[in-house]
């Protein structure tokens, strides 16, 4: 177990609202292991604040959430850098997203659900509300505004510069998701134009 672990917050409102004062507190207070935990706070878009975040970083495998993200389980840091010691190939791992009212939230990439254990997703992509990933020098693409699709772009980057790499989902952390959307819907077909430019069509296609 790496013996400090960074966690970002990849949040677009101030350092002192409310929302991220409380999430601060519980990562603190759940996370099992010591952390460097990195509020992003930017007055701009979602990748510039996860890129932020990156920087801020320099454990081996650091965690990123969103402001939106609750309900976390006691020693859920120790448990899922774990999952990343013990599976040398995998790239990006996420808890189980759930939703407030209990019932199993949306996971790009992996329609099934599940309540224990791990699994490999096949399709090689998640979704960034809750992750944890190796340090690398990849990026999150600024030319999306406000927020979508940097994520599913960014696992794309990661499945270009590790072909052999697998994604992973820790079923025994659960964390509620509220799925908030900040400044996503009125540019989410702008951005997946974007996105499409870019990569020619999406995963599994």
């Amino acid at each position: 177990m790496q013996s400090c672990t960074d966690v970002i917050i990849a949040s677009y409102l101030p350092r002192d609202a409310a929302a991220v004062v409380a999430l601060e507190g519980e990562i603190r207070a759940t996370a099992g292991t010591k952390v460097h935990v990195h509020p992003t706070c930017l007055n701009a878009c979602a990748s510039a604040n996860r890129n932020r975040g990156l920087d801020l970083s320099g454990s081996p495998v650091r965690i990123m959430l969103d402001d939106d993200v609750t309900g976390l389980p006691q020693d859920w840091v120790v448990k899922l850098v774990d999952l990343m010691e013990r599976n040398s190939n995998c790239v990006m791992t996420s808890p189980q997203l759930m939703n407030a009212d209990g019932s199993f939230g949306f996971m790009l990439g992996f329609p099934q659900r599940r309540s224990f254990g791990e699994s490999v997703v096949e399709l090689r992509e998640l979704p960034t509300a809750c992750i944890a990933v190796r340090e690398n020098a990849l990026r999150f693409d600024e030319n999306f505004v406000g927020s979508g699709w940097e994520d599913t772009d960014y696992c794309a980057q990661l499945r270009q510069e590790y072909p052999e790499g697998t994604w992973m989902i820790c079923h025994d952390v659960r964390v509620v998701h509220t799925h908030e959307m900040k400044n996503q819907r009125e540019h989410f077909m702008r951005n997946k134009a974007v996105y499409l430019a870019k990569w020619g069509k999406l995963q599994g296609e």
